[in-house]
């Protein structure tokens, strides 16, 4: 049981880490390619919103495709014993 936990927590925050989820927030203030001027600055902020939204939608439904992994797996042995019995 914590083998599979210990699992999926570190699938989930392997996920976080391919998408990067964290570096987008902390640089959603920042103008991309070096453009400080207002134009930049602006497309450079809704880039990164709809980036954030985007990974952020993937992050969740990844989670959530883990836990339901889990879940399939601790139901697994109580399926098999009651279509054995």
């Amino acid at each position: 049981m914590t083998g599979a936990l210990k699992w999926v927590g570190i699938k989930i925050i392997n996920l976080e880490r391919t998408l990067g989820l964290d570096i987008w927030l902390l640089n959603l203030f920042r103008p991309m390619y070096g453009q400080s001027d207002l134009a930049g600055k602006l497309v450079s902020f809704f880039m990164r919103i709809v980036q954030i939204i985007f990974r952020g939608i993937v992050l969740i439904v990844g989670s959530v495709v883990y836990i339901i992994l889990l879940g399939l797996w601790l139901i697994a042995p109580i399926v098999v014993f009651v279509r054995v019995f």
